[in-house]
């Protein structure tokens, strides 16, 4: 945001702080609007250690519309936690501009042989880590043996719909698979881990022996680490993917959970699996439920409360990875 603050002035939006007499003028009206809106945030900064910023109140309608600003002569008046929304504002404004610009021209360009075909492929465009090859060291991979421990706390929800149906039905179909096997890939398991994992966990069910196991599976999982077919080494599939990929019926449990189930299911889910998620956080996370990335992101944030999210939202290992840093360092601060 402070870089964004930065670029900003060449472009004519000057964001700086008012000076403290100007905010000793209106302090009384500050801090009305900054108590109603935070009586419910226990972890709000204090009224004293704010800074306030001035801008013309038509680049933050959002928060005059939800009256989260005091407004004086066409002036807002938004606090440095609210700068995200000028940022979102201006953003978008660029965004429409050149998107118009972009559709006039697309006709032409698309019809270029060596513009169209990287068009086609932007949709599932993802640029993050890919969490294939893994360069972790032992202690840091994930082991078989403590994946029932680790996945209700630092798993994303969709991995854990896939561990949980595992559990429950010692099987899991084919799309399933793929999205599950991937994801423990890439957060550290051998192709033996994969294999001893599985094969534990389908031979649970009545019928099903090491041999059938073997027969009906193994090949697909040594396929997934590169040791069959055309010996490519699959990555672990990103949260662009998830959501377009193919969706799931009849019971099955791959897939987006904030995309595949309706608002009264998810509410449900998060209070299960998400204990210490109070009412407020899961109606905050609901908020965003027809934008599952944005929803999967502030889960994450209402669950490790001040941990960096980066890349969480885009890759279910993004989130596997955001998690553990923070579950380490909260057990580091309570033991100190």
């Amino acid at each position: 945001i402070k870089q964004f603050m930065q670029d900003t002035q060449s472009l004519g939006k000057q964001y700086t702080p008012i000076s403290s007499s100007e905010r000793d003028q209106c302090f009384e009206e500050l801090k009305m609007v900054y108590t109603f809106q935070n009586k419910y945030n226990k972890d709000a900064p204090k009224m004293e250690n704010m800074k306030w910023y001035k801008v013309q109140w038509t680049d933050v309608i959002d928060l005059v519309a939800k009256r989260r600003v005091f407004v004086r002569a066409g002036m807002a008046y938004v606090p440095h936690t609210e700068l995200v929304t000028i940022l979102h504002s201006r953003f978008r404004s660029n965004l429409s501009k050149n998107l118009a610009i972009g559709h006039k021209t697309l006709p032409t360009v698309s019809k270029d042989e060596r513009i169209g075909p990287i068009l086609k492929k932007l949709q599932k465009a993802y640029l993050g880590p890919d969490y294939g090859k893994t360069s972790m060291s032992k202690t840091d991979q994930l082991r078989p043996e403590l994946v029932d421990a680790v996945a209700p706390k630092l798993f994303p929800l969709c991995m854990r719909s896939c561990h949980s149906a595992l559990k429950t039905r010692h099987h899991l179909q084919y799309h399933a698979r793929v999205q599950f096997r991937l994801f423990l890939k890439g957060c550290g398991f051998t192709m033996h881990d994969a294999l001893q994992y599985f094969q534990k966990e389908f031979c649970k069910k009545a019928g099903m022996t090491p041999d059938e196991f073997v027969k009906k599976y193994s090949y697909n999982i040594r396929h997934a680490y590169g040791q069959e077919g055309k010996r490519k080494d699959y990555t672990p599939l990103n949260c662009v993917r998830i959501i377009l990929g193919t969706q799931p019926t009849g019971g099955q449990c791959h897939g987006c959970v904030f995309k595949t189930h309706d608002s009264l299911q998810l509410k449900q889910i998060l209070q299960q699996q998400s204990c210490h998620l109070d009412t407020s956080d899961i109606d905050y996370i609901l908020e965003k439920k027809n934008e599952p990335q944005v929803a999967c992101r502030r889960h994450f944030e209402r669950s490790f409360k001040g941990a960096s999210s980066d890349n969480v939202g885009e890759h279910p290992n993004a989130w596997y990875e955001a998690a553990k840093v923070a579950s380490t360092t909260s057990t580091k601060e309570a033991s100190s």
